[in-house]
């Protein structure tokens, strides 16, 4: 039973870091286009 409460609460963290990884590339890409557009003018 407390097992199954770790296997949870793991997938719970997994879930929260993948997100907040893909959060950051999504910042990382939105800054590098916004850069790519500055110097292209």
């Amino acid at each position: 039973m407390s097992g199954h409460g770790v296997c949870r609460k793991v997938r719970k963290t997994l879930a929260a870091a993948q997100m907040f990884v893909s959060a950051k590339e999504s910042m990382t890409i939105e800054k590098n286009s916004l850069e790519a557009l500055a110097s292209a003018e």
